[in-house]
């Protein structure tokens, strides 16, 4: 395959297209491959930065309701692991 600079998991999902389209699109496909593997990579940018979003949001809400917490059940190792988790972000 072209040089794309894709993930191998991303190589193997167009790979595998690849195979079934009729060569009239696999034409297409190859003439425009570099803006394919452009989409792909913003995709996964943007899929990555909403991922890491999503993660922060939890942490902070883990830590809101752990301060929040009125019971004593919640041990001292889950806020300290919640602690962590926020300073890895």
């Amino acid at each position: 395959m072209l040089e794309s600079g894709l993930p191998e998991k991303d190589k193997h999902a167009v790979c595998q297209v690849f195979d079934f389209l009729p060569a009239e699109k696999q034409q297409r496909l190859i003439s425009n491959f570099k803006i394919l593997c452009i989409n792909i990579k913003k995709i996964n940018s943007d899929i990555a930065i909403e991922q890491k979003i999503l993660f922060e949001n939890f942490i902070e809400d883990m830590d809101e309701l752990l301060k929040n917490s009125k019971t004593k059940n919640i041990s001292s190792t889950a806020y300290d692991d919640i602690q962590f988790l926020k300073s890895g972000i």
